[in-house]
């Protein structure tokens, strides 16, 4: 039988799943000869040498048939009936019902293989044929599935060489039948030359937990043929010719798994390297030293697009004569490997430059008498940043592994070129705002300055209107002099309110273990009054201690408290502050049963000069939360509200928990 026909045999008879059920499981689910169909039965031998074995190659096997529909025979012998029957009960088989239907029976040597008195070949082939007739054309079952324990030939007069020579003519009886059969051997028990001849007259052959397809099967033709010792001889022979080929196919396979192995290693090494080392030049020499030395190729080399698009530029490079790589360019036209490699979605193998037709090898690879390399590149045929590439001075035909691995390499290139570039934009784009913020910082500072000057002179001609003049002016008159008096105030108040946001940055404190518990005592101590006017009730959680501002913290606790109280509305303020950690940062929360806030309007509170409230219901330069915010976003927090009207408002803040400067 050619080996595809063996292929179609097992995945028709079930063999492969089969093996896996007694290799994994210990389980035979399902068996059939790899001759073909219609040359005879399946028929095997299990070989075992303890009742263990023994039983956990029966049981699946019967118990298999019994799901298939098939009428089952158990040969018991050397094992009592209740010995098999409990074993079937372990097994999962449902005992009673399957003998009370017929489906299971439990037979003796004097039933079937002794039924005349003494071992009958004819007879017991007939007993075989009436068995299949009677279950299949009378009991309408499937077919016949047997099993049976061999030691009752080992009595006197049974005959050894008959049994050999009856299991050799079982095998071509009833073609075409759905017959199974199981004979089982005690290895410890029978003579090794008839255990010899049992393996060669079974197609299939069960030993230590292994269905096992037979090499050493003879057909029935061949095992009675005088010439069978030329046969085993033959077969031995091909017996070692396979195995030889089984060995160096293995220890190739084996080879190329280190192969694969050692390359993912270093891809896995390289990106590593990209991820923790920002020298990008220096990743550029590593990948091309590893891809050399991996492949066992004299060169490798890194060639970046020029602005231009005409030419590449080697960058890196490994083997090259000194002094190339830095300085060597190379044409991107379609005669040159590099410009083809650049136009091409898919790896460029070249297995002889000499006889190469694509493209001609330019004089870079030609003065190092190149002939076999892969190309690949970096990047994408839209958007290509340059090419990797690979070269021996000898023939080679290179693995479909060995192309991957290249590609990998460059992958790993590009993605680390496209994240050298976004840190560079990152770090530009960072200090251009820098750049931005300082200068607004300064025009705030010197517009808010400069602001100051006219505004006292107003204020101080405004008053001076007041003083002089103040009898003889009407009622109209100081009014609108008031008016004037209390804008300019409350213009003071939002220059000098700007100043100090623009100074958050630029006049913040050092940095230092702050302790909340003191922090909040300080801003309770000035608010006091007010807490007293208002009849104020704060509760306080046990709050930890934290690397900040202390100016600045405390600063944000006053306008929090302050405006805790101030929005209080007809009751009594409320007022807690909690404290909770949350993975690495302290989560602060501000709680009050004021007014609340609009959901809608939550972000709005946090721009300057915003005002949710005319100045006549509540005073205020609308500048105190965004200071909040600049303070909480200088110390890499986060602050943000919840509150519903009339429900009262939380505020929440964050600030990283650590303990120095480098934490």
């Amino acid at each position: 039988m050619s080996k595809k026909q063996q292929n179609d045999s097992l995945e028709k008879f079930g063999l492969e799943a089969t093996l896996d059920a007694v290799q994994k499981r210990r389980e035979v689910s399902q068996t059939q000869s790899l001759h073909e169909k219609d040359e005879g039965n399946d028929h095997l031998a299990s070989i075992y040498e303890s009742q263990e074995d023994q039983f956990e190659t029966a049981v699946p096997f019967i118990k298999e048939g019994l799901k298939r529909g098939e009428r089952c025979l158990y040969v018991a012998d050397d094992s009592t009936t209740e010995a098999v029957l409990d074993a079937f009960r372990e097994g999962g088989i449902d005992v009673k019902t399957a003998r009370e239907s017929g489906a299971l029976s439990i037979v003796t040597k004097s039933d079937t293989y002794l039924r005349t008195g003494e071992f009958d070949q004819q007879a017991m082939l007939d007993f075989w044929q009436e068995t299949l007739a009677e279950a299949r054309d009378e009991e309408g079952y499937e077919g016949v599935r047997a099993a049976a324990e061999m030691t009752w030939a080992l009595d006197e007069g049974t005959g050894l060489d008959r049994l050999v020579q009856y299991e050799a003519m079982l095998n071509t009886i009833y073609p075409g039948e759905d017959y199974v059969v199981l004979c089982q051997y005690n290895r410890e028990r029978f003579p090794e030359e008839v255990i010899s001849d049992v393996i060669r007259t079974h197609p299939l052959v069960v030993y230590g937990g292994r269905v096992c397809q037979n090499f050493y099967y003879h057909p029935p033709e061949k095992f009675f043929d005088t010439d069978s010792p030329a046969l085993d001889i033959d077969r031995a022979v091909e017996e070692l010719i396979s195995r030889s080929r089984t060995r160096d196919a293995l220890q190739e396979r084996e080879q190329q798994l280190q192969s694969r192995l050692h390359q993912q290693k270093i891809v896995t090494e390289l990106g590593q390297q990209a991820l923790e080392d920002g020298d990008l030049d220096q990743l550029m020499h590593d990948a091309s030293v590893a891809v050399a030395e991996t492949l066992d190729n004299e060169y490798c080399k890194v060639l970046e697009l020029l602005p231009s698009g005409d030419e590449v530029f080697l960058r890196q490079g490994v083997g090259w004569r000194d002094g190339l790589a830095g300085n060597a360019t190379v044409p991107t036209d379609l005669d040159s490997q590099a410009g083809y490699t650049l136009l091409s979605e898919e790896p460029i193998i070249v297995e002889d430059l000499r006889t190469e037709e694509r493209f001609s090898g330019p004089e870079l690879l030609t003065s190092h008498d190149v002939v076999s390399g892969i190309s690949v590149i970096i990047g994408t045929v839209e958007e290509p940043w340059g090419v990797l590439g690979t070269h021996t001075t000898d023939e080679r035909e290179f693995t479909e592994y060995d192309v991957n691995f290249v590609q990998s390499v460059a992958n790993l290139l590009a993605a680390a070129i496209e994240r050298h570039e976004y840190q560079n934009e990152l770090e530009q784009t960072v200090s251009q705002l820098e750049e931005s913020n300082k200068r607004l910082e300064q025009f705030a500072y010197a517009a808010s300055h400069d602001l100051q000057e006219p505004l006292r002179m107003v204020s101080s001609y405004n008053e001076l209107i007041e003083a002089r003049y103040g009898d003889e002016l009407d009622e109209d008159a100081k009014e609108y002099l008031e008016f004037a008096i209390n804008g300019a105030d409350r213009m003071r108040e939002m220059i000098d309110a700007l100043l100090e946001y623009s100074r958050i940055d630029t006049n913040g404190g050092e940095f230092a273990l702050t302790d909340c518990n003191a922090v909040l005592e300080s801003v309770h101590d000035d608010l006091q009054f007010k807490i007293d006017e208002k009849d104020a009730e704060t509760t306080v959680d046990s709050l930890p201690t934290v690397y900040a501002d202390k100016s600045q913290l405390t600063q944000v606790f006053q306008n929090l408290l302050s405006n805790a109280i101030k929005y209080s509305g007809d009751d009594p303020p409320k007022i807690s502050v909690d404290v909770e950690q949350r993975n690495h940062e302290w989560v602060f929360a501000v709680s009050d049963n004021g007014i609340g806030i609009d959901p809608e309007k939550t972000d709005q509170i946090f721009d300057v000069f915003q005002r949710l409230h005319s100045r006549d219901e509540h005073e205020g330069t609308g500048i105190g939360l965004a200071l909040c915010q600049r303070i909480i976003e200088r110390h890499n927090g986060r602050i943000w509200v919840e509150s519903e009207p009339s429900e009262g408002s939380t505020f929440f803040f964050t600030l990283p928990i650590k303990n120095t400067a480098n934490d």
